[in-house]
């Protein structure tokens, strides 16, 4: 306590120094602290429920194709007969929206999931009113029940104590509520209402049902690596009984966040806190210059210390302490900067409807990472110069404070760590940089197609009501005529998928060959009514575009994007034959139009081959209303959802927007993440300023009575301002080519964050490289300046 007093009163004798210190290190904690929480509240945290790292997802996986899949409900009933002894207990579900008639009578759509009846004793999750599904629920042929979340309850049922025994309508089908799920609850992503699943374990036909998501409870005593042996070794006996059509399959274990959040995300997350580690590592250096700047200054104090019986261990206690006291001050400083990003973070995602899950916020795990992060920064910041400071020889301690002196040893060492920030803050700058670029691009690129006065919204057909094609096909013709006659609509079309982010399919070629699945071309395919094209102004390039006449009854046809004709037709497309492959069908299309080539909704790299068959040829049960207004597209909301109730009043609309909206929405990755990157880059830059600013002051400080006898010899201002300039550009020039390396390694592994630039983009290294260069010399031209008005007869007296 006594050594931390007098830390704390060393601190209070230079204010500015003890600023600047506390301003570093709370940047970099602040930075660091937030992507933590970020990433811990994602990934690391988990479900919140008891024992969650126990919860694991299992999948068939192709090892062709390198991904896995849904499980058949035959497969999932056979891993139960087989009996995994790794787990405790296995569950299934799927997820998909579900349109609700409440006890008002007003339609409306949820997202829900189909879930066997022990999926929530496996989650240790219970109702908070009301009870769970028994297993009579699992049995085929039982009566529809379900369970609602509390949003549900509160918006439909007006938390009504007597909301268990009604019954509403789920997609056409009458429903027993029996439960009602506590606030926040949204298993298996933002779910509001969960419906008893009967699994058929038969294994004619398992192409007509639903895939399964599959999650088990490992057991107390068995390792992840134990289950997934097993799971490998009961789809080894699958395949055994079919080699023929599981060729290649096994089983894939995984955690359930890693599964639902996706491999790609999470490596972004862990690559975005090791960047922001590096803004933690400048600022700990930057105090590091600091100290030993100081520790220049009280060598002689030191000294006398020694001399007095103080003991190494001592001296570095004592600075040690003094760059703690500073630590923690910069983490109080970075708990509040983080806090305050944590508030813009969450309000940058709340409209992207994250995962129930996802709680970003500061807990306990979160503080003891600061405090491990705290002590951390005071060590790799104060241990160099502690060291340094307690030199047990006193002599040579003395000589670097003597007349005359350019303390030569501790210059040396500042500036290799000032040429360590230079490297550092390149790397961040390049990314940064790219990043920026990215930005750009994604704010400026051409869709391809109209987007801002196109009104969009989704419904799904029940199957109780809507029991074939043909009556699918002709709600879609009824409701295409009741909104085109609505009042400031041009026109208006439908779509099987909301443009452009239709699935990727199979399609297949005359004259080729495909041994497996694997072999076929994959294109984004989706079926659109005739006035689809006119809609969104997507210009037809050769050929035609659909027309009223290319009914079901009609030869069957298909529109390409010019991308498509280009790969697969290079001499001409129009007139040639193709299919789409849907299972075992083969349906050949005669290809009579080419359109231009549209983004896809995830901006991709590049341009997606896309395929358009004609709706009336394709029937679908789920359809995207596109809705071309002369004023605001919203201000159609209210009238397009009484035009679809005037036709069906137990349909809903969801998900009203505009194309223009939903792209927006499909960018939020780039926006947030984007913001954060340019924001850890911009403060690398600064420490890297401060930094060499402090390096140079404190080198001129150190040099003046050298520069007063260069001056004394015949030197004029001009040759001290350049020699302090050539000094401080060597230092920055080092630091780039040092930095070239890191900037490359760090560009890789952040290139999923860059669109339509590449990771090796020289204007991004070469504008980054004079931007140091140009804020380097800045920095140290105040020094230099400073030195060359020094006075030779006053730098000469200087001891």
């Amino acid at each position: 306590m006594t050594e931390l007093r007098l830390a704390l009163r060393m601190v209070r004798r230079q204010p500015m120094t003890a600023v600047l210190a506390v301003a570093a290190l709370g940047l970099g904690i602040g930075l660091t602290t937030l992507m933590f929480s970020i990433l811990n509240g994602a990934v690391l945290r988990g479900l919140p429920f008891e024992h969650s790292e126990r919860i694991l997802h299992i999948a068939p996986f192709d090892l062709k194709a390198d991904d896995d899949f849904p499980a058949s409900q035959w497969e999932f009933a056979e891993w139960r007969t087989r009996q995994a002894h790794s787990f405790e207990d296995l569950a299934g579900f799927y997820i998909g929206n579900a349109n609700v008639v409440g006890p008002d009578g007003t339609p409306e759509r949820y997202r829900a999931a189909w879930i066997t009846p022990n999926t929530f004793g496996l989650l240790r999750a219970r109702p908070g009113l009301g009870r769970d599904f028994d297993q009579a629920s699992g049995r085929l042929g039982a009566e529809p029940t379900a369970i609602i979340s509390d949003r549900l309850w509160r918006d439909r049922f007006e938390q009504r104590a007597d909301v268990l025994g009604q019954t509403m309508r789920v997609n056409g089908v009458s429903t027993v509520v029996v439960g009602v799920m506590p606030p926040r609850f949204a298993f298996p992503v933002t779910q509001d209402l969960w419906l008893a699943l009967a699994i058929d374990p038969a294994r004619e036909g398992t192409t007509d049902r639903p895939g399964l998501e599959v999650i088990g409870r490992l057991r107390a005593d068995v390792s992840r690596a134990q289950a997934a042996a097993e799971m490998a070794a009961i789809e080894a006996q699958l395949v055994a009984d079919d080699p023929v059509k599981r060729v290649g399959i096994t089983a894939e274990v995984k955690t359930y966040v890693e599964e639902f959040i996706g491999r790609q995300t999470v490596q972004l997350l862990t690559m975005m806190l090791a960047a922001v580690l590096l803004v933690l590592v400048i600022a700990c250096v930057n105090v590091a210059n600091l100290v030993l700047a100081r520790a220049a200054d009280r060598t002689r104090e030191v000294a006398v210390r020694t001399a007095l019986g103080a003991t190494r261990t001592q001296i570095v206690r004592q600075t040690l302490g003094e760059v703690l006291v500073l630590a923690v001050a910069g983490a109080a400083l970075g708990l509040a900067l983080a806090w305050a990003g944590i508030a813009l973070f969450n309000r940058g995602i709340a409209a992207t409807n994250p995962p129930f899950w996802l709680d970003i916020r500061i807990d306990s795990t979160v503080l003891l990472f600061v405090t491990g992060i705290t002590v951390l920064s005071a060590l790799v910041a104060g241990l160099v110069p502690a060291l340094r400071a307690s030199r047990s020889d006193v002599a040579p301690l003395l000589n670097d404070e003597g007349r005359g002196s350019t303390s030569v040893k501790i210059g040396r060492l500042s500036r290799a760590l000032v040429v360590a920030e230079m490297a550092l803050s390149f790397a961040l700058l390049v990314v940064s940089a790219l990043v920026i670029q990215s930005i750009l691009n994604v704010t400026r690129y051409d869709a391809g197609f109209a987007t801002t006065d196109v009104f969009a919204a989704r419904l799904s057909l029940p199957a109780s009501d809507y029991v074939d094609a043909a009556s699918q096909a002709r709600f879609a013709d009824a409701v295409q005529e009741r909104l085109r006659a609505l009042p400031g609509v041009v026109t208006a079309a439908l779509s099987t998928s909301l443009p452009p982010g239709a699935p990727e399919e199979s399609v297949a070629l005359p004259g080729h060959d495909y041994p497996d699945d694997h072999a076929y071309p994959q294109a984004r395919v989706q079926a659109v009514s005739a006035s689809f094209f006119d809609v969104l102004r997507i210009r037809p390039h050769q050929g035609r575009v659909f027309t009223p006449g290319d009914t079901g009854d009609a030869p069957k046809v298909a529109v390409v994007s010019d991308t498509f004709a280009r790969t697969h037709y290079p001499d001409g497309a129009v007139g040639r034959q193709m299919r789409v492959v849907r299972g075992t069908a083969i349906e050949w299309r005669t290809i009579v139009g080419v359109v231009q080539d549209v983004y896809q909704v995830d901006l991709g790299p590049s341009v997606a081959a896309g395929v358009y068959l004609p709706l009336a040829q394709a029937p679908s049960a789920v359809l995207n209303l596109l809705v071309h207004t002369q004023g605001d597209p919203l201000a159609q909301t209210a009238p397009v959802r009484q035009a679809v109730a005037s036709l069906d009043r137990n349909l809903p609309i969801f998900n009203p927007t505009t194309i223009q909206k939903n792209l927006d929405a499909a960018n939020w990755g780039w926006r947030v993440f984007g913001t954060l990157f340019t924001v850890f880059g911009a403060a690398a830059l600064f420490l890297a300023t401060v930094g060499l600013y402090g390096v140079m002051a404190f080198s001129v400080s150190r040099r003046t009575p050298e520069i007063g006898v260069r001056m004394a010899v015949g030197a004029d201002s001009g040759d001290v301002m350049r020699m302090v300039l050539t000094q401080g550009a060597w230092q920055v020039g080092l630091g780039i080519g040092a930095g070239l390396g890191v900037a490359v390694l760090l560009s890789r592994a952040m290139q999923s964050m860059f669109f339509q630039v590449g990771p090796y983009d020289p204007r991004a290294f070469a504008i980054v490289a004079g931007l140091l260069l140009v804020i380097g010399l800045a920095a140290a031209f105040v020094p230099a300046r400073r030195a060359a008005r020094v006075d030779p007869m006053t730098a000469l007296r200087t001891p």
